[in-house]
């Protein structure tokens, strides 16, 4: 009888799903189907999906592969495949990264979302991911950040009792926090431990992170002799002569990474590197804050994925009705359990939660002249940025080393750098091609 009982449940679950389903009152519903882009279905359906089927039962979705733009080719290439599959497809509901978002809304594929959601959905987000989402739409508002995401420094606890050593604080500066790191005993505890060991890497994410840029807006004009840029040169000159961050030289990994392994005082890491910690059982205690700064107003913000609508979608009013409901607080609310990522939405427990260890994020701005001098940069053409980066990288490496004075070393990339603009041909420095 039980069989019996649960083949009938069966039948009639099909039977709604190939004919519509139907209310307690008998009446009809009419199932409508919505074509989505994500990374493939098993993406789409763990992380939203699911939740989407059992708050709007008369949805299915049509899931397009976004994994096979990527199968080969250029990141040119990639981008082009892109715009081609959208075109194709025309999916109706896309889940993006930043930089495919950036790459269709500037090709005008994303539909306006202001005239579809209105500002509640907009006015419950982060306000730093609100103004990244102005930035990259030119003012307008063609996508909804689901998550974002944003760099931390990261500390060990048991070694700062250790040595006596304060705890650092989110009142630092990029000196202060120098001179902190220095305090540890060469030799046998790390200051600080780099994940990008680089010391031509370190100095541009200190600067840019100051509001200082090697490269003019009108990216005409390489500067960087100037007194901002030498200051943090001596500032990293320091670190590594003192030997307190590591050695660009020494390979490190996940496996052999000297912060977990307990054997340097901070690192610097995203929110997916909290989620590592949070899941191995290290035998010291550790802490997260932002990075030190003169504007604490501020921080790295990123999108790591932006919902948009297709521009002809004939499905935009059901696919803004996802939209609101997946930024709303019970999805929101819902999604944080998972750990999978950090809200963009004021929704999450950590925007209203003041011990929570991200609440400081919540209360920040985006650095958008750090992400203008990025972007700016990676217009420029490729033979460029291969030839100034690998000069940048060889003589920062010598002026940390005392091979070349400071000032002479950043006057030296200056004139590198200037030399090269002058032989970029017009149009290529002005659309910012890939020759």
């Amino acid at each position: 009888m039980k069989a019996l009982n649960v083949w009938i449940v069966l039948v009639a679950f099909l039977l709604a799903g190939c004919a519509g389903t139907r209310t307690g009152q008998g009446q009809a519903v009419e199932i409508e189907r919505l074509k989505v882009l994500d990374w493939d279905s098993d993406s789409f359906y763990s992380r939203y999906g699911n939740y989407f089927l059992y708050e709007f039962p008369q949805i299915r979705f049509e899931v397009v592969p976004l994994k096979q733009v990527y199968a080969s080719g250029s990141p040119p290439e990639q981008e082009q495949e892109l715009a081609r599959l959208v075109a194709s497809e025309k999916p109706d509901l896309m889940f993006l990264n930043r930089m495919q978002y950036q790459t269709l809304q500037a090709n005008g594929d994303l539909f306006p979302l202001k005239s579809l959601l209105g500002d509640r959905v907009f006015e419950s987000l982060h306000k730093g991911v609100f103004e990244l989402l102005k930035f990259y739409g030119g003012d307008e508002l063609y996508g909804v950040a689901a998550s974002m995401n944003s760099s931390f420094l990261f500390y060990n606890r048991d070694l700062f009792d250790r040595y006596g050593i304060r705890l650092p604080d989110d009142q630092m500066d990029w000196e202060q926090f120098a001179w902190l790191a220095m305090r540890f005993p060469a030799g046998r505890t790390l200051g600080l431990y780099s994940p990008s060991p680089e010391p031509s890497s370190f100095l541009t994410n200190i600067g840019v992170s100051e509001g200082l840029s090697y490269l003019s807006p009108d990216k005409s004009k390489v500067t960087m002799n100037t007194d901002g840029w030498a200051e943090f040169a001596e500032l990293l000159k320091s670190l590594y002569a003192g030997k307190t961050v590591n050695a660009w030289e020494t390979p490190y990994s996940r496996e052999n990474h000297p912060f977990l392994n307990g054997e340097a005082a901070m690192t610097f890491g995203d929110y997916g590197f909290y989620r590592l910690l949070e899941e191995r059982n290290l035998p010291f205690a550790w802490g997260v804050m932002p990075l030190p700064g003169s504007d604490r107003t501020r921080s790295a913000i990123d999108l790591e994925q932006v919902v948009s609508v297709y521009k002809d979608s004939e499905k935009a009013e059901t696919a803004a009705k996802l939209i609101e409901y997946m930024t709303g607080e019970k999805m929101t609310r819902m999604l944080e359990r998972t750990k999978a990522s950090l809200s963009a939405s004021l929704h999450a427990s950590a925007a209203a939660d003041a011990a929570h260890p991200f609440h400081f994020l919540y209360g920040r701005n985006a650095n958008l002249d750090a992400i203008a001098s990025y972007m700016n940069v990676s217009e420029m053409p490729d033979a460029f940025n291969a030839e100034f980066s690998a000069f940048y990288e060889d003589t920062i490496r010598k002026i940390v080393q005392d091979q070349v004075g400071v000032r002479d070393g950043l006057a030296e990339i200056e004139k590198f750098g200037n030399a090269l603009i002058a032989n970029i041909p017009e149009p290529a420095l002005d659309a910012g091609v890939r020759p």
